[in-house]
């Protein structure tokens, strides 16, 4: 059973990286989508303007993440190469 207590970091760590793809591909095109689905969970109704804005700022926080994690990885590789 050594190897099923490997399974929880390796599985946060893949985690990490899913959940902001997951993010873009379900990301609707369309701001009056992201307005009609926040109107349909919350029961508020927003404007285009800040469907729009909404929709970008979840595109952008999405892509950061998954910058900031890949060069995060990169650098412990580097750290990992470099002591051999």
């Amino acid at each position: 059973m050594a190897g099923s207590k490997d399974a929880g970091p390796r599985l946060s760590s893949a985690l990490k990286y899913l959940v902001p793809g997951i993010v873009l591909a379900v990301l609707p095109k369309c701001p009056l989508c992201i307005a009609a689905y926040i109107a349909a969970a919350t029961g508020i109704g927003i404007s285009f303007s800040a469907a729009a804005n909404i929709r970008m700022l979840l595109f952008a926080l999405s892509v950061g993440a998954l910058i900031f994690l890949t060069i995060r990885l990169l650098y412990r590789k580097e750290a990992i190469i470099s002591r051999f």
